[in-house]
């Protein structure tokens, strides 16, 4: 299942599908202006995609390194 923290991060990837969201705008879609530490950000999808992620071949959430998540259902190259 899904938590309501994982809908809004869900829903703030599909919004910006398939271009990267960078952690700090995840962290404020969240939690607003007062975001807990990075790795509460990295609990939070870690969460997701074994709900999203996990029963699937191909994994729709991306981590781009030092930028932040993207979704998308192919391995195309980042913009």
């Amino acid at each position: 299942a899904v938590s309501p923290i994982g809908w809004r991060l869900l829903e703030t990837l599909v919004r910006s599908s398939p271009h990267t969201v960078e952690q700090e705008s995840l962290s404020f879609a969240v939690w607003g202006d007062e975001p807990p530490d990075k790795s509460n950000l990295k609990v939070q999808m870690f969460r997701l995609r074994q709900a999203i992620d996990k029963p699937f071949d191909t994994p729709l959430i991306k981590t781009i390194k030092g930028r932040g998540y993207r979704l998308c259902a192919s391995d195309a190259s980042d913009e």
